[in-house]
């Protein structure tokens, strides 16, 4: 004859008397599968924020300074990063000290304009390749003031030989 002896557990489907073999049984099962499923949480915690950052894994920076002739600081100048085929367009401002920056930026091409009040605009592409920062140094020319004078030579409304209005 088998003895029965109680067998607790935290499923509600385990609580009863048993036979102390089946209980063992059935608890080291349970206690495998809690395991197991404690096992595929943490590592699903752990590896979670390195699944998400991936995308961004080969990310890239621009930075870099915009000046004047002379060296010194362009003030809200605007910065724009964009890529038609993407349609990935960003845009900042120059800071107190000139500078700006562009952080995680997919590897790419991309067309890099900048514009400031009585300057001349700047453009040029530039390749996004891997993390490693691209630092800019741009330097905009004074912009050049245009004046226009257009000088029209017109005949005469005064005529200068009365010979075609005389009689006889």
């Amino acid at each position: 004859m088998k003895s029965l002896r109680p067998c607790f557990h935290f499923s509600r489907f385990l609580v009863g008397t048993s036979n102390l073999s089946d209980c063992h049984s059935r608890n080291s099962t349970l206690s495998r599968l809690a395991l197991a499923v404690l096992f595929l949480g943490a590592s699903l915690f752990m590896l979670g924020p390195c699944a998400s950052g991936q995308s961004l894994g080969t990310a890239g920076t621009i930075g870099g300074k915009v000046t004047d002739p002379s060296g010194a600081a362009i003030v809200n100048a605007r910065v724009s990063l964009s890529n038609d085929l993407t349609l990935y367009r960003r845009e900042t401002i120059t800071s107190s000290s000139g500078e700006f920056q562009f952080t995680n930026i997919p590897p790419n091409v991309y067309h890099f304009e900048v514009d400031a009040a009585g300057f001349q605009h700047h453009h040029r592409d530039l390749t996004v390749q891997s993390t490693v920062p691209l630092s800019l140094e741009i330097s905009l020319p004074i912009e050049a003031q245009h004046t226009t004078l257009t000088v029209a030579a017109e005949a005469p409304l005064v005529e200068s030989s009365p010979s075609a209005h005389q009689c006889g």
